[in-house]
């Protein structure tokens, strides 16, 4: 055959096959079934794949063609041109293979039959036991079933109950945990802020800020007040159930707003201290505050009015912060200050360590709180003193507080968040010692290199810190560092409060602090007892005059009684209330 890689002598590839064929050793006539049986198989196995390899070797494919090509020449043709593949040694060799195989496989088929027979009697007697012992176990089974069912034999279904019981007390808690953690947060107040339209100003580099104000008008007001919320809040909770005609009567403009991609106000990727307090500069501006205005901020609201009182001194007035909270991480604090202040912040130890060494991961650390925000609400009431929690659970506070959470949150955008606690726990870029004023004289060396520029001049206006003594959220100790720090700081400690007990719906405390901010103003007691006008012509005029002097005279005025305090005992500046006005409060 032209073209193939054929070896025609008898030594051929098949016929090493053959002899490989040979030495496979025969089945010693095995004792069980299993192996006469396995010993057939194989012999077929190996008789299948020999003539496999027969009918795909080259030389028989091209055997079987020649034999298709000479069909049709005749008798004499055919039997002249098949005659040399016949007699071919490959041929020959390859036929004898195979009836050599075919007669051994019916050997080992005889050898296997009569031993079914044998060993079928053999399995039978050796598995008739084990048979027998796996019928008596399920008759077992059966009796001990029925005797709990039937209560035989101390058998009773109460021994099973309480393991039933506890299993499914277990499956009921693992439902209950799953739909605790996957609810959605909602609460009793279903408080909805997406129909929530802000007022907004535009700043001159485009950003658009979101605002809430309260008090006097514009014309009207003496005092500009720029309200700063706290972390997870927003412009809607300002100095919540603050009375509109107390700042009225204080002539004040409070005007809270949102922080960059917080609430409605456009985020800003690259925001820093110092742009935050441009932005307050140029708020008030849009707003026209005047070219000076107070600064109030509460808790982490609190680096952003340092921040002010450190890049913007010329364009406040005064600032008022509320149990704020400062950078842990500060390097000036003392030894006893940084443990007080890490042992105070509880849970935002670990929240200020990813701010600080690990920013990157604090979005996801604050997304289970954007989400689920009735559980951040309940962690919190958990966290705080009981004069906290029991504002928290009045309905005034507990909507309003709820509806400024929601609304901070309602991008679903935890950026701007985490922005707040890397801020906080990040190197501020200034210490508060440079807050203090700094001397008018210049040195010989800046007279002389006149283009240098100056350092900021720091601000000797008023700075009042209100933090109560049992602050569960932020430690008191931040603001005693700050003053320790800054000694024209004014600290009030507030004895007995908590984190927003004294500074949200609080109508004394907030008369307080007016009047420690502004002094006094004529008019309060208008506040105390406000007059109802009376259109009915037909009652006589003292008939009903008589009745209200009676009323003063048994009941004096709330501000009478303030000042009838203050002849008595006047109000310490380090407790923010006397003791006589704290005894009015509680009846």
């Amino acid at each position: 055959m032209e073209g193939e890689a054929f070896d025609p002598s008898p030594q051929s590839s098949m016929e090493r096959e053959g002899k490989e064929s040979e030495d496979v050793p025969k089945s010693e006539g095995s004792s069980t079934v299993e192996q006469s049986a396995e010993t057939a198989q194989t012999w077929r196995d190996m008789m299948q794949a020999k003539g496999q390899a027969l009918m795909e070797h080259p030389y028989v494919t091209q055997s079987a063609e020649t034999v298709r090509q000479t069909l049709g020449q005749g008798t004499a043709a055919a039997q002249s041109t098949l005659q040399p593949i016949v007699n071919h040694p490959y041929v020959q060799k390859s036929s004898e293979i195979l009836s050599k195989g075919a007669e051994q496989v019916s050997a080992t088929a005889a050898q296997v039959k009569p031993m079914v027979g044998r060993t079928t009697g053999t399995v039978s007697s050796k598995l008739q036991p084990v048979m027998k012992k796996g019928a008596e176990t399920v008759q077992l089974g059966k009796d001990t079933a029925r005797k709990i069912y039937n209560k035989e034999e101390g058998y009773e279904p109460a021994k099973v109950a309480p393991y039933l019981i506890i299993s499914l007390g277990v499956l009921l808690l693992c439902i209950l945990v799953a739909g605790w953690t996957t609810s959605d947060g909602r609460s009793k107040y279903k408080v909805d802020v997406t129909k929530i339209v802000a007022e907004k100003v535009q700043l001159p580099n485009g950003r658009h800020f979101a605002y809430v104000e309260q008090g006097a008008s514009k014309e009207e007001a003496k005092h500009n007040i720029l309200f700063v919320h706290d972390f997870l809040s927003s412009r809607l909770l300002g100095l919540s159930g603050v009375n509109e005609n107390l700042l009225k009567k204080y002539s004040v403009r409070l005007v809270s707003y949102d922080r960059p991609g917080i609430g409605q106000s456009d985020p800003q990727s690259k925001r820093t201290l110092n742009t935050s307090a441009e932005d307050m500069a140029d708020i008030a501006d849009a707003l026209g505050m005047g070219s000076k205005f107070w600064v109030f901020a509460h808790s982490g609201g609190a680096p952003y009015a340092w921040a002010a009182l450190h890049y913007i001194p010329t364009r406040l007035a005064g600032v008022a912060m509320f149990g704020p909270l400062m950078n842990p991480y500060a390097k000036n604090t003392t030894k006893e200050e940084s443990k007080v202040m890490w042992a105070g912040l509880g849970p935002l130890k670990s929240m200020s360590r990813y701010a600080r060494h690990l920013p990157s991961f604090v979005p996801g650390k604050l997304k289970s709180s954007l989400k689920k925000v009735n559980k951040y609400m309940k962690s919190m009431k958990k966290r705080v003193n009981p004069k906290d929690r029991s504002l928290m659970e009045t309905d005034a506070f507990g909507e309003a507080w709820e509806r400024a959470i929601r609304e901070s949150v309602r991008s679903g955008d935890p950026k701007p968040h985490a922005q707040d606690v890397i801020l906080l726990a990040q190197d501020w870029g200034f210490k508060l010692s440079d807050i203090r004023p700094k001397l008018a004289k210049k040195s010989i060396l800046r007279r002389i290199f006149f283009f240098l520029r100056d350092p900021l001049p720091g601000f000797s206006g008023p700075i009042h810190i209100f933090h109560g003594t049992e602050d569960k959220i932020a430690p008191v100790v931040m603001s005693e560092y700050a003053k320790r720090l800054l000694p024209q700081v004014e600290l009030h400690k507030l004895e007995g409060e908590g984190h927003y007990s004294w500074f949200f719906n609080c109508d004394l405390c907030h008369r307080e602090l007016f009047k420690t901010l502004f002094g006094e103003v004529p008019g309060l007691e208008e506040l105390d007892n406000p007059v109802v006008p009376d259109d009915s012509a037909s009652k006589e005029p003292e008939k009903v005059e008589e009745p209200l002097k009676s009323e003063q005279h048994e009941e004096p005025p709330m501000i009478d009684l303030l000042k009838e305090a203050e002849k008595i005992a006047p109000v310490d500046a380090q407790v923010g209330l006397s003791q006589e006005v704290k005894h009015q409060d509680e009846l």
